[in-house]
């Protein structure tokens, strides 16, 4: 198992992302040991997730210099950020 580097929940608490060392971001439910998304899309370790105030959208940053906005439904990537210099 790769380290996880960040978690966030929802604003009911029962959903939950993870985003680490294997490069994707997981979105989990507090009742269920198996991850119900995987988002893929980061080149390197991601170390901050968190879902926006809209419940349909999160956002990532990772290693890689980016910032990823997900749909949350659909597992895609709809915009990507690069950045010069990431410190979370």
């Amino acid at each position: 198992m790769k380290t996880i580097w960040s978690i966030s929940f929802n604003k009911s608490g029962y959903f939950f992302l993870s985003g680490s060392a294997d490069r994707t971001i997981k979105l989990w439910s507090t009742d269920d040991s198996i991850p119900q998304r995987v988002y893929v899309g980061h080149q390197d370790d991601v170390t901050k997730v968190d879902f926006l105030n809209n419940p349909d959208l999160m956002v990532s940053g990772s290693e890689d210099k980016t910032i990823r906005i997900w749909n949350t439904l659909s597992t895609q990537c709809i915009n990507v950020i690069n950045i010069l210099y990431l410190d979370f």
